[in-house]
């Protein structure tokens, strides 16, 4: 009989068995709720605004400016529970027609017809009609020697959005003209980064108005009102739209305009007794309708101004077809101008009086020729001219600018802001090698002078924009090597003479697009780029390619007698 051998089983096997499925049981679980904890449970981790902000040491009355997102380089100051901006944060980066003026212990603010007067502390303020204007708190406040101002009166006057939030106290601004919001469909967060994990970094309340930076598919990119910049889910968001920032137009800007190419030449005055060249210097003259006597300069540092004027030559002006608009300068070196138009009691003196002289002169225009302005005086001297613009506009008197071309250099002289409240501004388009110049060379190439001309079109409107020209130019004499041994300035008949008389070669320069003279004398080199009627042809030619408002002259009485006629064709149209 065969015989089985049975192995016996052993005890426990059905509980291991268990007890695997159980473990992988755990780790499908472990796994699932890994899973879910980073695909789909949100964290609730928050960044403290401390830390988002990166604060240190922050003073309890200062808080945080925010400006499209980026925080400043200054605080704003907490009163009344607002944060009020610096005055000179808000002139330097958000709207520089407010001036601080010291004298007075406020701020000014000029617009088309008169000054804002802004008192620390009060409620009342003065508009630019003149008129007393309430607030529910002061627009202005003095801390420390220093002065805020109310960021709901920089909106008003500015065009930008201000927001404000606590914890940190902030102000946040938006200095977008155009932008696209959203609005939060429901109670959501923004987070520091896109997706659940990322930390929270503020609330984001139901009908809250939100900033569109950046549609990232499942996530949006947006600011808050109060300065935030995060994530949020794009499904919470709806009612995307794009938004304009609504400017006040302000029609208080109007300007004077001559209905013809303007030809303006300055006639130049020192002295009293220089008036008896007007006969002269204008016997040859034809097509010129406006004359620049430079009559008026700053004597001192109390506002008197030294005038050269003479009514009977204005009377002869006017009787040959021509407009006057006199100049003041700022040539005295003895003057510091810094204190002159820091001081509003100086500058409604000077004020006063060129419009009191234009008046009973019976004068067309101003004419400003402020050459010595530092940076550190810009500001003053751009209210000055907001300041006399108000009283040209009053008595309908032409207000003319003379003016560097705008290079980077003289930047701070803003010829954008000048040409809101100017008539026109004149660039004086020569220069371009000068006295103190290392080198010999045209005081006007055509580069130099058709670049000017475009880069002032880049602030100023053509209709308002001349284009004023060299009546002269400069005898540069140099070694066998080249270096400059000296150089002069010589107006165009001078110029001719010294050509004849030194049997000078002349040829065209195709750089320069002037005649050059060349000779040799003592050994030394002599060069002279030519002003005549060739070099004026074309400077007249590209002053009316640009549909500019004129052509100006420095100066009367440096001219050949033939540049009258190309002058005289310009003004026709020809």
């Amino acid at each position: 009989m065969a015989k089985y051998n049975y192995k016996k089983k052993k005890k426990g096997g059905k509980a291991k068995v268990i007890a695997i499925l159980l473990a992988i049981l755990a780790v499908g679980v472990g796994v699932a709720w890994l899973l879910t904890d980073r695909y789909y449970i949100e964290s609730k981790e928050r960044l403290s605004a401390d830390k988002y902000f990166k604060l240190e040491n922050m003073s309890p009355d200062k808080g945080i400016i925010i400006v499209d997102g980026e925080i400043a380089d200054v605080k704003c100051h907490i009163f009344n529970d607002t944060g009020y901006l610096p005055v000179e944060y808000v002139a330097r980066d958000l709207n520089d027609k407010f001036y601080l003026d010291k004298e007075t212990d406020g701020v000014l603010y000029t617009n088309g017809v008169g000054t804002a007067v802004f008192t620390p502390g009060s409620n009342d303020y003065t508009n630019c009609n003149g008129e007393k204007v309430t607030r529910e708190r002061p627009a202005l406040i003095k801390e420390t020697e220093r002065f805020y101002m109310d960021p709901e009166l920089v909106e008003e006057f500015s065009g930008v959005k201000c927001g404000s939030g606590k914890d940190p106290f902030r102000v946040a601004i938006n200095t977008d003209k155009e932008w696209e919001s959203a609005t939060a469909a429901k109670d959501t967060v923004a987070r520091y980064y896109a997706g659940i994990k990322s930390s929270i970094i503020t609330d984001v309340a139901q009908g809250e108005q939100v900033k569109v930076l950046e549609n990232e598919g499942d996530w949006t990119k947006v600011r808050t009102e109060d300065g935030f910049t995060g994530y949020i889910k794009t499904e919470a968001l709806t009612d995307k739209k794009q938004e304009k920032t609504e400017e006040k137009e302000d029609d208080s800007y109007t300007h004077i305009s001559v209905d013809t190419p303007i030809a303006l030449s300055f006639f130049h005055v020192t002295n009293a007794t220089a008036n008896q060249n007007y006969d002269e210097n204008t016997k040859d003259v034809k097509g010129l309708n406006v004359i620049v006597p430079t009559w008026y300069s700053f004597a001192d540092n109390k506002g008197t101004i030294n005038d050269y004027s003479s009514a009977e030559l204005v009377e002869k002006m006017h009787k040959a077809g021509y407009k006057v608009w006199p100049a003041v300068d700022d040539f005295n070196s003895e003057v510091d101008i810094k204190e002159l138009l820091s001081s509003k009691a100086l500058r409604n003196r000077m004020v006063e009086r060129l419009i009191s002289d234009a008046l009973y002169m019976k004068y067309d225009g101003i004419n400003v020729d402020f050459e010595t302005i530092k940076n550190e005086s810009s500001n003053d001297f751009l209210q000055f001219v907001r300041e006399l613009s108000v009283e040209c506009r009053k008595n309908k008197l032409v207000l003319s600018i003379d003016n560097y071309p705008p290079q980077g250099y003289n930047d701070f002289y803003d010829i954008t802001e000048q040409a809101q409240y100017a008539d026109y501004i004149v660039i004086m388009n020569y220069d371009e090698h000068y006295a103190g110049s290392e080198e010999a060379g045209s005081v006007a190439s055509k580069e130099f002078f058709v670049n000017n001309i475009d880069t002032a079109l880049n602030h100023v409107p053509a209709e308002r924009l001349i284009n004023a020209m060299p009546f002269y130019t400069r005898v540069w004499e140099t070694d066998a090597g080249g270096k400059v041994v000296s150089n002069e300035a010589v107006d165009m008949k001078v110029a001719a003479e010294t050509v004849e008389k030194n049997k000078a070669k002349v040829e065209a320069d195709p750089v320069s697009g002037q005649n050059l003279a060349t000779y040799t004398k003592d050994k030394n080199n002599f060069s002279i780029w030519m002003e005549d009627a060739d070099s004026i042809k074309w400077r007249l030619e590209e002053t009316k390619k640009k549909n500019l408002a004129g052509a100006g002259f420095w100066r009367i009485g440096y001219e050949t007698p033939d540049i009258w006629g190309l002058v005289q064709e310009y003004v026709a149209g020809k």
